[in-house]
């Protein structure tokens, strides 16, 4: 060869070589294909072997690790092998025209299909003939015209990029990449990973509007039979790859939305390709917030916790802030019934979705977690009896002497609170001996022995309290059954109680200020003002005077006559509602301002919650 040509900045292999033979009469490529040993679309690929490049190098005089970053070599060796086979422009050209005008050659950035935009000129690149529509060989480009209508290239009507638009920016950052190594996504990645990073992608993103125009549909922009490929196509699709990941996570969970709305058949296929991405630690804040989206879908119930991504990764199913009904049955044992009822009385927070023609429910973890701990603070009935260690029937005696008290659970019964039981069982139990003496009689055998004497099971529940009756503990079930008495204590406090009985015709003041949980002020207050008074005065000894009340007397008052916090609780309705009924005067306080204790008429009541649900049938 006698003419050397120059080579031009960033100027392909194959752009080189052309210019080569022409500079030196020759136009016809394959005389140089058999030189090199390499068939002729190989050169035009701009895929030379390392002997054809040496021999090129030889040829010409140039530094041969220049021409290898001429050839495809260079860009094998930046992205990996298999990543440009994916993305090499074969058997076909793309150029812009501007540029041609001022210099006729191949530039080597142009032989990568994602390459679709001049960043000088801002303008898409040119892969046809604009007059007859036939795609552009790198032998018709090196002629500068179409064989076939003789169309000049370099006169192509320019098809110009907007610099702010989303299509420049994305090519820009990948050209970027390509030439510089800058990447401004994740912390600089590499092209390799960039290059990986939007193939995965496209696995979501293909199929779904583009983010340039919003008007066609993603086309994939790699080397499949059958596709659409075109290098506007692959402009858009790096684009809608750009777009994904830019204002990350806001337009990633965009993107993915769009993506659950695909058919569910090209998901399944689609999906697990995209997650192959995040197996790799250069893509972990990308796996961050894929996880996140899903806990959030599962949150919002668009997802089941035996979705794939929860059976790949199980922990993230303790990252949700709701569960679904079916979840909270099976780890909870709760009933849906229970659960409608906690969720009547305010104890649990639930989201009803409605999908198509079911409606899904979502309970909020962290209200149900705090209402599960404060639901085992509570016993029912045949629990606490359990725990005392007898029939069912002695603790609604123990609730009517005023031994427990029943309290509002979160689901709206009425149960026992936990503590007080076992409080009773404690205050019961005493010291622990190590054998068992002849005067020794355990708890029931006392009930069962002197239960005929006046000795109830909630009275000998009240002397053990008040320290009336010593006890000692023998035997480990935890139960009142382990609690044992002196006998001789016991026959002594019957006597006790047998004389008490014989003077006893009624009740007294202190009776009543258990009765109605008030003072002895209160008590006065009542007997003053006749609403409640004494049927006997009996003068002792001593002088002290004891007032005595016919005990059917106090207790027809007291069954027709509540307080607040009874009513409320006997008939179902609110404190508020009541003290609002007050008030307005539907209700009156036996009371009469005498205290601040309010007693209210049962009957009185009853007639009011009558006008009430009379009222609200009328509206209804």
């Amino acid at each position: 060869m006698n003419q050397i040509p120059w080579i031009f900045p960033n100027e392909s292999l194959s752009s080189y070589l052309q210019r080569l033979l022409r500079a030196n009469g020759h136009f016809n490529v394959s005389i140089m294909a058999d030189d090199l040993s390499i068939s002729v679309a190989d050169i035009n690929n701009n895929d030379f072997t390392m002997d054809a490049i040496k021999l090129v190098a030889d040829i010409t005089g140039f530094d041969i690790q220049e021409l290898v970053s001429m050839s495809s070599h260079g860009f094998k060796t930046s992205m990996g092998a298999n990543a440009y086979e994916k993305i090499a422009f074969r058997n076909k050209a793309k150029y812009c025209p501007i540029c041609i005008q001022q210099d006729h050659y191949y530039k080597s950035i142009w032989t990568l299909y994602p390459v679709a935009v001049c960043l000088e000129h801002e303008t898409l690149l040119i892969e046809e003939c604009q007059f007859c529509f036939r795609d552009l060989s790198m032998n018709t480009f090196m002629d500068g015209y179409c064989l076939h209508c003789g169309f000049e290239y370099k006169y192509a009507a320019l098809q110009l990029v907007n610099r702010d638009s989303l299509l420049f920016q994305a090519q820009l950052e990948l050209q970027r990449l390509i030439e510089e190594g800058e990447c401004s996504l994740f912390g600089n990645l590499s092209l390799a990973n960039y290059l990986q990073l939007s193939s995965r992608s496209m696995f979501i993103i293909e199929g779904l509007t583009r983010h340039t125009d919003y008007k066609k549909p993603v086309v994939g922009f790699y080397n499949k039979e059958g596709r659409d490929k075109t290098t506007e196509n692959s402009a858009h699709a790096y684009a809608s790859v750009h777009f994904m990941y830019e204002a990350f996570p806001n337009h990633f969970i965009q993107v993915l939305d769009a993506f659950q709305k695909k058919d569910p058949s090209i998901k399944y296929m689609q999906k697990p390709e995209f997650e192959k991405l995040l197996w790799r630690p250069e893509f972990k804040v990308i796996k961050k917030a894929y996880q996140t989206y899903w806990v959030n879908q599962a949150d919002s119930g668009n997802v089941r916790a035996d979705f794939s991504v929860f059976k790949e990764e199980p922990s993230l199913l303790g990252k949700r802030t709701h569960l679904s009904r079916e979840e909270v049955k099976n780890k909870y044992g709760l009933t849906y019934e229970k659960i409608n009822s906690l969720n009547r009385y305010g104890a649990l927070q639930t989201k009803i979705i409605p999908k198509q023609k079911i409606n899904r429910y979502r309970i909020e973890k962290k209200i149900l977690e705090a209402t599960v701990k404060q639901m085992k603070c509570f016993v029912t009935r045949s629990e606490a009896a359990k725990m005392l260690g007898f029939q069912r029937d002695t603790v609604s005696k123990l609730i009517s002497a005023g031994i427990l008290r029943l309290s509002r659970s979160p689901d709206g019964s009425n149960k026992l609170l936990r503590d007080e039981v076992n409080n009773l069982i404690s205050r019961c139990r005493n010291k622990m001996v190590p054998f068992k003496s002849p005067t020794m009689i355990s708890f029931d055998k006392a009930f069962e022995k002197y239960n005929h004497c006046g000795l109830s099971f909630a009275l000998l529940i009240e002397f053990t309290l008040k320290n009336d009756l010593k006890t000692m503990s023998y035997g480990n079930t935890g139960t009142l059954k382990d609690v044992y008495y002196d006998e001789n204590d016991l026959i002594l406090r019957m006597k006790q109680i047998k004389k008490e009985n014989q003077t006893k015709n009624g009740y007294f003041m202190t009776d009543l200020q258990e009765i109605f949980r008030v003072g002895e002020k209160t008590i006065w207050t009542m007997a003053t003002h006749h609403i409640l008074t004494p049927d006997k005065v009996i003068t002792l000894k001593d002088g002290r005077k004891q007032y005595v009340y016919d005990k059917e007397k106090v207790d027809v008052f007291k069954q027709n006559h509540l307080t607040i916090s009874e009513a409320a609780m006997q008939f179902g309705i609110s404190d508020a509602t009541i003290r609002r009924w007050l008030v307005i005067g539907r209700l009156k306080d036996v009371m009469m301002g005498l205290s601040k204790s309010k007693l209210i008429n049962v009957d009185q009541l009853r007639e009011a919650l009558s006008i009430k649900s009379h009222h609200n049938q009328k509206t209804s």
